[in-house]
């Protein structure tokens, strides 16, 4: 699947954290994707009932850790077009989360398709980072003392520029 059309497939899965929706649908859609990757071990981390981290992981420790959150934002009134039906207008991409993060999140996984392994690679698709950081603090609490990378990259960027830090 090329990036477009993953950031398309993201988009039109609901991921937002409501009465009657959470990252689970989306979290299993990875899950099974990030499977063709035969060199890397895909791990559910439990978070809470129903929710939970994706940890891909190759054989070798941990030396570049890539990071980025499976939720976005709840749909807010004043969209024009469904914010779960991705639109290609004027060669951008609009839909709930196609800046923040699915977008990135496409790149990203889709960037190893140009590898037949790794060596050294975690990726952490983490939830509910748009609410209270429960995914990054589990993760924190059971990784703490296990790795030490090298190198920890963040999709979740803020307009188009390299930053060092984050909240």
């Amino acid at each position: 699947m090329e990036t477009l059309e993953l950031a398309r497939r993201l988009i039109s899965i609901p991921s937002y954290v409501g009465k009657d929706c959470n990252e689970q649908k989306i979290a299993e859609f990875l899950c099974e994707y990030l499977k063709q990757f035969n060199w890397l071990e895909i791990k559910k981390q439990k978070v809470v009932e129903n929710r939970f981290n994706i940890i891909a992981q190759d054989k070798f420790p941990t030396q570049l850790l890539i990071s980025g959150h499976l939720d976005t934002v709840l749909p807010k009134t004043g969209w024009q077009t469904d914010p779960f039906k991705p639109v290609t207008q004027k060669g951008k991409l609009f839909g709930l989360g196609s800046s923040d993060m699915k977008g990135s999140l496409a790149a990203l996984i889709n960037c190893l398709n140009y590898f037949k392994s790794t060596r050294g690679l975690m990726i952490l698709l983490y939830i509910d980072e748009e609410y209270d950081f429960l995914g990054m603090k589990k993760f924190i609490q059971e990784y703490k003392n296990k790795i030490k990378p090298d190198y920890v990259v963040s999709g979740d960027g803020y307009d188009l520029k390299l930053g060092n830090g984050c909240r």
